[in-house]
C-alpha cells in the first residue's frame, strides 16, 4: 500500500479508531517487508571482471579479443600433413582422410578426373601452381593473409608430392578432399595458437591481468528476470538474492550435488548475500577458457565485502582437463581482484562443502 493510498483511507477512519489503524497498518507494511527479497531491499553484488593489459591498452580478457591482438605467423608451422592425416591408396582409387580419429574413404566414381579452371596446360608445375592457388582460395581464413597461406599450402602440396606414387595430377583428383583437410588443419593450429595466447597474456611472468571498479558484473533486482526458477519445497534460502524460494536453474533434484552446494554457500554466516551464475546468461559473470567462457556456478558477496566464486564440480570430474583449466583461471582471477574462487566438490580429503568454503574465506 501506498502513501498516497494509506493517507486517503486514514482520512475516512473516525478519529477515535485513528491508533488501531495506525497498527493494523504498520502491521501490514511489517508482513510486505518481510517478504521481500534482498535484491528487492536494495542488497547487490558486484563481481569485478578479470582485464587484461596488452600495449598499454585494458580490455575484458576474453580469449577471442586477446587472439585478435596477438601477431602470429602459419609459416612457423609445419606446412605438411602426415600419413596418419591424409592417405592415398591410388591403386584402389581411393582416398583416406582421418578426421579426429574417424576415418572418411572417398573413392573416384568417373573415369576422367575433375579439372581445375586454368589447366589447359599439361605440364605438371603449371598444373601444381594452379592447384595452390585453388586451395589458397578454398582455405582462406580471416586471420591468415593469403602471402602466407600461399607459400604454406605450396609447400604442404610439395610434401605430399614427395610420397611414392602421388603426382599432381593425383592430387587434383582429390582436390576438394584436400581443400577440406587443410582446413582442418589451419583449425588446429588455430587452436594452438589461442592456447599460447591465453597462455602468455594472462598467465606468463609478463603477463598483465588486472582489474577495475568500474568494470563488474552487477546482480541486482532486474537481474534473471527471465530465467526459470527451480521450485525448492518446503526449503527456504536464507541469503539468496532474489528470494527465499528463487533460485534460477539447478540441476532439477533437491538431493542433488548442485542444490547441497547451494544450501551449505546459504548456512554460512560469513555470506551476507549469493546468487546462482545462470551460464550463458547475458547478465552472468565468465572467466575466459581457452576455447570459450568458462560460468562459475554461484557468486556470493561476504560479510567482510570480498567477492566469493564458487564452482561445484562433481567427483567424476575432479582432475580433468577441463576442471583444471577452470580452476586455474578462477585462481587467477581471484589474485588479480583481491576476491576469493573455490572449486568445490562434496568431499575432499575428508571435508564437506561447508568445511571447504570456510577454509577458502578463512585466507
Amino acid at each position: 500500500m501506498s502513501d498516497d493510498v494509506a493517507t486517503a483511507v486514514r482520512s475516512v477512519v473516525q478519529v477515535t479508531d485513528h491508533g488501531h489503524f495506525d497498527a493494523q497498518l504498520a502491521k501490514h507494511l511489517a508482513q510486505v517487508e518481510a517478504l521481500k527479497t534482498r535484491a528487492e531491499l536494495g542488497a547487490v553484488i558486484e563481481v569485478p571482471r578479470l582485464l587484461v593489459e596488452m600495449d598499454g591498452e585494458v580490455f575484458e580478457a576474453d580469449t577471442e579479443a586477446i587472439y585478435e591482438r596477438v601477431e602470429w605467423s602459419l609459416l612457423k608451422h609445419a606446412a605438411e600433413l602426415t600419413e596418419a592425416e591424409l592417405t592415398f591408396r591410388r591403386d584402389e582409387e581411393v582416398v583416406v582422410i582421418d578426421l579426429e580419429g574417424e576415418k572418411l574413404v572417398y573413392s573416384r566414381l568417373m573415369q576422367e578426373a575433375p579439372q581445375l579452371t586454368g589447366l589447359a596446360m599439361p605440364d605438371d608445375a603449371d598444373i601444381e601452381v594452379s592447384l595452390v592457388q585453388w586451395l589458397t582460395r578454398e582455405c582462406r581464413d580471416r586471420w591468415i593473409p593469403d602471402a602466407e597461406m600461399q607459400p604454406w599450402i605450396a609447400g604442404l602440396i610439395g610434401k605430399l608430392l614427395e610420397r611414392d606414387g602421388v603426382s599432381v595430377r593425383t592430387l587434383v583428383d582429390w582436390q576438394h578432399q584436400i581443400a577440406a583437410r587443410i582446413r582442418w588443419k589451419v583449425a588446429e593450429i588455430h587452436k594452438i595458437e589461442r592456447s599460447n595466447a591465453h597462455q602468455i597474456m594472462l598467465f606468463d611472468d609478463l603477463a598483465k591481468p588486472t582489474s577495475d571498479a568500474a568494470a563488474a558484473v552487477r546482480f541486482d533486482d532486474q537481474v534473471y528476470r527471465t530465467v526459470p526458477t527451480q521450485p525448492i519445497g518446503g526449503m527456504r534460502f536464507q541469503r539468496h538474492l532474489l528470494g527465499a524460494d528463487r533460485a534460477p536453474l539447478l540441476d532439477g533434484d533437491l538431493n542433488g550435488d548442485e542444490f547441497q552446494c547451494a544450501w551449505s554457500l546459504d548456512s554460512l554466516a560469513e555470506v551476507d548475500v549469493w546468487v546462482r551464475n545462470v551460464a550463458r546468461h547475458p547478465d552472468s559473470f565468465w572467466l575466459p577458457r581457452v576455447g570459450g567462457r568458462f560460468y562459475p556456478d554461484f557468486v556470493a558477496r561476504l560479510n567482510d565485502g570480498r567477492i566469493f566464486v564458487v564452482e561445484y564440480k562433481g567427483e567424476h570430474l575432479v582432475g580433468a582437463p577441463e576442471a583444471r583449466e577452470k580452476d586455474r583461471i578462477g585462481k587467477l582471477w581471484a589474485r588479480t581482484t583481491g576476491n576469493v574462487f573455490l572449486t568445490v566438490r562434496k568431499v575432499a580429503h575428508g571435508v564437506d562443502a561447508v568445511g571447504q568454503m570456510l577454509g577458502a574465506i578463512s585466507v
